[in-house]
Parts: C-alpha cells; structure tokens; sequence
C-alpha cells in the first residue's frame, strides 16, 4: 500500500505526490473516476489511475493533432510514440479515432489523391501514400476516381512552365525533366514534349 501524501489540480491536470514521488500530467477525467483522495491506496488503485490518465493524455494529443492536420494511422501512431506515450496508450487512442472515423486510411488516401492530383502525377502520389502507410490496395482505389485529368493537369504545368521561355531542346530537356519529376507516366508526358518539339 502506497500513501498519497497531496493531490494538486490546475484547470488542465493534476499532480500527486506519491510516496514522496511526484507524478504530474495526470489527466483530471482519470482523477475524478478514480475516487482516490489524500491518504493511504492500493498499490493498483494507484497504477490503474496512472495508466488510464495516459490512454486519455494520448487519445487528448492524437485529437488536438488531427485537428491541425489529417493524419493517416501510420503517422498518428509515430506521432503518439514520438511524444512518449506506451504502446497501450497509443492503442487506446487510436481505437477512439477510427472508431468515430477520425481516422481512416481510405478517406485520407481519397482526399490526399484529390488534393495531390492539382499538382503532382500518379508516381508520385502513390509514392507519398506508400510512405505514409496506406495500403496498395487502398492508393489504387483512391487514384481511380482522379486519374482522367492527368493529361489536362500535366499539359497545364507544361504551358505555365515553358511561359516566357525560348523553345528550344535545352529548356524542352528541362521540361521533361520538370514533368518527370512531378509523378507524371512516360506515357502522359512524351506526347506534351512531343507538341513542344514540333513547335521548335
């Protein structure tokens, strides 16, 4: 048996003097639920409130995070280890978001093809996706709904990047290479060099 020699509580968290060993953070849901108070507790009362006040620590941060930006599962799970947070906490936190669907690979790869199609090719896409981990099966999906527009959207890039340039084969190698760069297939991007080439 443990004695919890103080419980101080801000308008955030609370601290507890335990042994006269401070543990701060401890999140004030935790507290309350806990019904522990000054004086003597049990050794698991006490590690019970210390583990559930991290899930909800953690479950507070992941949806704070998602808040700023929209994050697949991969990178809210490096998020939450980053900060420190046991892998049970981190669990718990993500268990909450996707089960209210604040997250969800599918919809991230959606929107994040969606997004990236006004600027970037297909290569690309599903590279950035594969890096963030999402599933083949879940890039594909979302890339099919986007991929018509890939010739009007790289022969747009084409034209705002050669304006104002010479059309010569230098700035059409540089051209190539731009396009290539942006995750464009061969495919899309040698009939846009082609036009360029016979305008020379």
């Amino acid at each position: 048996m443990k004695k919890i020699d103080y419980i101080k509580t801000n308008k955030y968290s609370a601290e507890i003097s335990i042994n006269g060993e401070i543990v701060s953070n401890i999140n004030l849901e935790a507290l309350l639920k806990s019904g522990l108070k000054v004086g003597n507790a049990l050794d698991d009362d006490i590690n019970n409130l210390i583990a559930y006040s991290e899930k909800l620590n953690a479950k507070k941060f992941l949806l704070a995070s998602i808040a700023r930006n929209q994050k697949s599962e991969r990178e809210a799970r490096m998020k939450l280890h980053q900060k420190g947070f046991t892998k049970h906490a981190v669990d718990f936190a993500l268990d909450f978001a996707k089960k209210y669907d604040y997250i969800n690979d599918e919809k991230f790869a959606y929107f994040f093809a969606q997004i990236g199609y006004q600027s970037k090719g297909e290569h690309r896409i599903r590279h950035e996706l594969r890096l963030k981990g999402i599933s083949d099966n879940l890039i594909e999906k979302a890339l099919e709904k986007f991929s018509e527009g890939q010739c009007e959207t790289a022969s747009r890039f084409a034209q705002k990047y050669m304006l104002g340039k010479e059309i010569n084969l230098k700035n059409i190698d540089k051209l190539y290479k731009f396009l290539m760069s942006r995750g464009y297939d061969y495919e899309i991007v040698m009939p846009i060099i082609d036009k360029f080439r016979k305008d020379e």
